[in-house]
């Protein structure tokens, strides 16, 4: 019982010892907002750097230290020292907007910086609308009509992207994004005998941005992107179904071959998008639409032959670019601010 009456008494002269100096900085601070009132400008300087230096404000106690502290500075026109107090106290709350209670000094102060995001991380998702733009067709069979158009399935699409700042509303972003699509087409040779088409593939893409953002009104941004890509496509699954009318049994015989070996196509592109964005606290809300294309042409080759039904090769007939088109719809986060002085 001795014992833990005496493990009691330790923890509260502990606890009584670390709250007396907390109260004496509040009452210090309360002391030095009296003194700036009282027009005691010199004195109000002196208590708080002291204080700062001797107690750990935290919270609305630091962020009056600090409006205090430079705003006493601006009355005896020391304005260098002033607006470093001032930026120093921005590099801790870069959201931090003028209050009616704040000394007018340090409220007219604020407008002198520009704060904007300086490190974001950010997910977007939406729906990405694949159109492929044809260079060459090649008609391998005279009696084929290759002017039957692709039927597109179309893929959600989702981002990762990490956002620079490198000059004032100049940002630089990378990330790395995913979609899923297939394409098929359906080629008649005559009535009685079609050739179709189809393949699924997967899209790994990378990439690099330049974006600058302008105010539209009050917390609304118009964004620009231009940048370029990187894009790795694995074929997932591609065949091809032909139906051929028989002569000895009068009827239709589809004879199909899927693939079975997973192909990688590398290629480049170049995108430009634009956005509108919301932004709240540390949090960006934002609408972007973005337009991509690569670089390189895509080239289909044979696939093969293994029936008597078959022709002795298959081929897709086209040379293309692949367009594509993405409406998402995204939340960054802001982890860092850059804070810079107007004039």
């Amino acid at each position: 019982m001795q014992r833990l009456n005496y493990i009691l008494l330790i923890l509260f002269s502990a606890i009584s010892f670390s709250a007396f100096p907390q109260t004496t900085c509040r009452e210090d601070l309360g002391k030095a907002i009296e003194l700036y009132n009282a027009g005691l400008f010199e004195q109000t300087i002196q208590l708080l750097e002291d204080k700062m230096k001797s107690c750990k404000y935290r919270g609305s106690e630091r962020t009056q230290a600090y409006k205090y502290l430079a705003s006493a500075h601006y009355e005896i026109d020391n304005i260098e020292q002033a607006d470093r107090l001032t930026y120093r106290f921005l590099k801790k709350e870069p959201l931090y907007e003028a209050q009616t209670t704040d000394p007018v000094l340090f409220s007219e102060a604020l407008s002198k910086f520009e704060r904007y995001p300086s490190l974001t991380i950010g997910f977007s998702a939406g729906k990405a609308i694949l159109t492929p733009i044809i260079l060459k067709r090649y008609t391998i069979w005279d009696k084929a009509d290759y002017a039957q158009d692709y039927i597109i399935k179309n893929s959600n699409f989702f981002e990762l992207d990490l956002g620079k700042n490198i000059f004032r509303f100049l940002y630089f972003n990378m990330g790395v994004s995913t979609a899923k699509y297939s394409y098929s087409r359906k080629i008649p040779f005559s009535d009685t005998t079609y050739l179709y088409f189809n393949e699924l593939f997967s899209e790994l893409k990378f990439p690099i941005e330049l974006s600058s953002s302008i105010k539209l009104y009050k917390k609304f941004y118009v964004s620009i992107y231009a940048g370029v890509s990187y894009t790795r496509i694995r074929n997932l699954e591609a065949y091809f179904n032909q139906s051929i009318l028989s002569n000895s049994m009068s009827e239709f015989l589809k004879v199909e071959y899927r693939t079975t070996n997973y192909r990688y196509t590398d290629n480049v592109g170049a995108s430009f998008g634009l956005g509108i964005d919301y932004r709240h606290e540390r949090f960006t809300f934002s609408l972007k639409m973005n337009n991509s294309i690569n670089a390189l042409p895509f080239a289909k080759k044979e696939i093969g032959t293994s029936s008597i039904y078959e022709f002795s090769s298959y081929y897709t007939d086209d040379l293309f670019h692949f367009k594509t088109r993405t409406y998402s719809f995204g939340l960054k986060y802001t982890f860092l601010y850059k804070i810079k002085e107007k004039y």
